[in-house]
This record gives C-alpha cells, structure tokens and sequence, in this order.
C-alpha cells in the first residue's frame, strides 16, 4: 500500500477545507440552475401538451434536488400519450 508524504497529506487537507468553503456557493449556483431547469420544463409541457396532444409531463431526476445537481445535470421528463410517430420530433 502507498504511503502518502505529510506535503500530499497537507494538500488533501487543503483541497477538503476549501471544498467545504466553496459548498455555501455551489449550492447557491445549483439552487439558481434548478429554478431556470423548472422554467424550462414547464415549458416544454406546455409545448409538448398543446403540440402533441401530451396528456401528461412529469419532472424526474436530479433537479428535483438542488443538492444532488451537477454542473452536468440535465432535463429528465416522462411523457404520457406522445404520438410515436413524433418521439423524435418533440
């Protein structure tokens, strides 16, 4: 097994503290990022509804969460009733 040396050992350490002093923020900009990702999903259920006859949208995934966002989260919504012949076009 390797051992760390007590420099590595202090990087960890720093990398740890300044993740946490940078959490508060993060959090903040994954909080901003959800309430855009709600704006737009209710718009693409309004569009997908009035559109292709969708009966029904549901919001799923990590944007129902701001802390489990990512930088890398995207858009997950279930539809109901969507023609099959316009899957690829909504």
């Amino acid at each position: 097994m390797t051992q760390l040396t007590e420099e590595r050992k202090q990087e960890i350490i720093a990398e740890v503290l300044a993740a946490r002093a940078n959490r508060e923020q993060f959090l903040l900009e994954m909080k901003q990022r959800q309430q855009a990702g709600l704006k737009i999903a209710q718009k693409c259920a309004s569009l997908l509804k009035e559109k292709y006859g969708v009966t029904k949208v549901v919001l799923f995934g990590s944007l129902l969460n701001y802390e489990e966002i990512t930088p890398h989260s995207d858009l997950d919504l279930a539809v109901w009733d969507l023609p099959e012949k316009d899957y690829f076009k909504a």
